[in-house]
């Protein structure tokens, strides 16, 4: 049994937050891996049943995923996940700026990291998980409760800087071409904007925009598998089928083709 329902955040959130997801699966005695590849998505999951395990691919190194993760920008393939039985989790999906702003964490410190929640927004987290916990099969009251604890944050933001514009424009594919470009259209210097776009989005422009076309490759390919493969990097805007293979074997690990085998949806 696989279920997923995605909700939008109230009005006030939706300059931080992109959606909400909640997934509940029971695999019973299976076991399942999936890499935690190069991703845009910055989140943070709730944990609600039975915890996946983390693996460490250099170490081999398992340890049990927190109650509550923040999982940074993901540049390259440093964890696989490893889940069996009945999970819960309910995730959010920030916008590109979204969690600097609410928590005036820069980001930059959780990139290609997955903390526990109570270590970087502290632990006032730990009572929001626990009611979230007694909801399980709710999802409005869940929301409920994590939108109080999200608002509370809101009075206390750092304000919407034009670089969010820039990242969601490359999320979605759309960015002006040339970091000159986008930082004149933030009436930014260069280096201003790539330190503000470091502080707030956690990886650098250029890395950033690639690893968005990256996903949306995989992402495409995930949706339509009867495209060629020639197809989906030409729309995702990659000059050859090589140029794509170069980046699955930087932000993946593996081939095109083995990645396609285990991606994880990573749109909100």
């Amino acid at each position: 049994m696989y279920d997923v329902v995605e909700a939008l955040p109230a009005p006030p959130l939706r300059e931080y937050v992109r959606c909400y997801h909640y997934a509940r699966v029971d695999l019973g005695d299976a076991v399942i891996r999936k890499p935690l590849t190069a991703r845009p998505e910055q989140m943070m999951q709730f944990n609600l049943a039975q915890p996946f395990a983390v693996v460490d691919r250099r170490s081999g190194a398992e340890a049990s995923a927190p109650d509550v993760v923040i999982v940074g920008r993901q540049t390259r393939r440093n964890l696989d996940l490893r889940a069996t039985g009945r999970l819960i989790t309910l995730t959010v999906h920030f916008q590109p700026t979204g969690f600097y702003r609410l928590f005036h964490v820069p980001l930059r410190h959780v990139t290609d990291l997955t903390p526990d929640a109570t270590d970087v927004v502290g632990v006032d987290v730990r009572e929001v998980h626990e009611r979230v916990v007694e909801t399980p099969d709710d999802l409005w009251s869940m929301v409920a409760i994590l939108e109080r604890f999200l608002l509370t944050k809101v009075s206390d933001s750092r304000p919407l800087h034009p670089v969010q514009s820039a990242a969601r424009s490359m999320l979605h594919g759309s960015a002006p071409v040339g970091l000159g470009t986008m930082a004149a259209q933030s009436q930014l210097s260069v280096r201003q904007f790539e330190r503000v776009f470091l502080e707030q989005v956690g990886v650098a422009p250029q890395m950033f925009g690639r690893i968005a076309r990256f996903a949306r490759a995989l992402q495409s390919k995930s949706d339509e598998p009867d495209r060629t493969w020639s197809e989906v990097v030409a729309d995702a805007g990659y000059y050859d089928q090589m140029h794509f293979v170069r980046d699955c074997r930087a932000f993946g690990g593996d081939t095109p083709t083995a990645l396609m085998r285990t991606w994880i949806d990573c749109r909100p």
